[in-house]
């Protein structure tokens, strides 16, 4: 029964894939230079994703490497969430993001995967990564595959247009859904993108956008109740943190209390927490056994507390490049110093000065799981245990909202 019922469902993917590929091909045909640039829209859950990952793999045996923008912080195909990137893809995806992680060629720490909590940080963190990518030769000689928000309304759609105009790209891909909930109010056609009155990137009257717009049908829609991969938002993002985290441990134990830390001095490093601003002599217990965003920074905005014992910390969260993370597995007032444990190779290690926190947090199973290890574990009481509270459940949604979508 359990197979009928698998090769049922098999039946039906193997239908959508069909109709998906033909969309595929009629796209690819269109954009055979190497230096196309392919941008995919859509609202939440439409199959944006993997959309996208069809047309990487579709144009790899094409190209051979593909550039692939990721522009979704809630959902990144390449990256811990919180990020935006740019990544040049030599294999096939074949399946979810926590299986093919990938260094990228440039990643920016947005610190946020709700952007409606920080939409300029986000335009500007896109920005420098479009305007790296412009400025590499070998980047430009390959065809770019962007993938965007599902983030359709109010401010969705001043970032989404956003996008289009900074990358003047010469396709755009609009997968639309038949609940008008989860499309953008129009067509994203050349015409509504310039004429949008945007708040974040205006468009110069001499130069206007010339791209063609390819409309097509989700065919998610058919998958109702069902989360990509058999999991939520949430899980998917805690998969993604765990794959990285994994790239440290080692055999026999396979557990983060074994991993040895780096001893970096407070003089070393500059703190950042993103989008709040918290008194000198808190920063250190904010970050204390938290993940850390792994950042170059070459500015000047360092404010230097008057107590010699504290870090320097920056006066705004920055827009610069991310090499990566780690977890800060402890601090020492004494030795003026704090301890952070990291797969992050100790040569791009030495390039780091910056260490950012944003609202992206390690699995909670990682403090509670004890595992194998010997001795007191960080962060972790012993003896009987005693309820002291719990993340209270989200019962109250707000009837109107200012951003985003609402399910009725």
């Amino acid at each position: 029964m359990g197979s009928f019922l698998w090769l049922q469902h098999s039946a039906c993917l193997i239908v959508m894939l069909m109709i998906w590929l033909v969309a595929i091909f009629e796209t690819l045909l269109l954009c055979v230079e190497e230096s196309a640039r392919t941008v995919v829209c859509g609202g939440k859950g439409v199959g944006k994703s993997t959309f996208v990952r069809f047309l990487v793999n579709q144009s790899l045996p094409l190209f051979r490497e593909v550039l692939c923008l990721d522009f979704d912080p809630g959902q990144p195909e390449f990256t811990i969430p919180g990020c935006v990137s740019a990544v040049i893809v030599k294999q096939p995806l074949l399946g979810p993001s926590f299986t093919h992680l990938t260094t990228p060629e440039q990643m920016v720490f947005v610190g946020e995967v709700n952007i409606a909590q920080c939409p300029s940080q986000y335009a500007d963190s896109v920005q420098h990564i479009i305007s790296y990518c412009n400025s590499q030769p070998k980047l430009l000689r390959m065809p770019w595959i962007v993938n965007t928000m599902g983030f359709n309304k109010g401010v969705g759609v001043d970032l989404t247009t956003s996008v289009i105009r900074m990358l003047k790209p010469q396709h755009v891909v609009q997968i639309q859904s038949a609940n008008a909930e989860f499309n953008f109010p129009e067509p994203l056609s050349p015409p509504y993108v310039c004429s949008y009155q945007n708040r974040f990137c205006e468009l110069p009257p001499d130069d206007p956008l010339k791209y063609v717009l390819h409309t097509m049908r989700t065919m998610a829609e058919n998958k109702k109740g069902m989360a990509p991969w058999g999991m939520g938002a949430p899980r998917l993002r805690e998969a993604v943190i765990l794959s990285y985290l994994s790239r440290m441990v080692q055999p026999p134990k396979y557990i983060l209390a074994d991993t040895v830390p780096y001893m970096i001095p407070f003089c070393k490093v500059v703190l950042c927490v993103c989008h709040t601003k918290l008194p000198f002599c808190q920063i250190l217990s904010a970050i204390n056994g938290n993940l850390v965003a792994l950042c170059s920074y070459s500015g000047s905005d360092i404010l230097v507390p008057d107590d010699p014992q504290l870090p320097s910390v920056l006066g705004q969260q920055p827009v610069c490049p991310c090499l990566g993370f780690g977890i800060v597995r402890g601090v020492d007032m004494q030795e003026k110093c704090l301890f952070l444990i990291t797969p992050v190779p100790e040569a791009v290690l030495s390039t780091v000065n910056c260490l950012m926190l944003g609202t992206i947090m390690l699995p909670s199973y990682v403090y509670s799981t004890a595992s194998e290890c010997e001795g007191e574990i960080p962060y972790m009481a012993t003896g009987p245990g005693h309820p002291l509270s719990k993340v209270a459940s989200r019962f109250f949604r707000p009837s109107q909202h200012i951003y985003g979508t609402r399910r009725k």
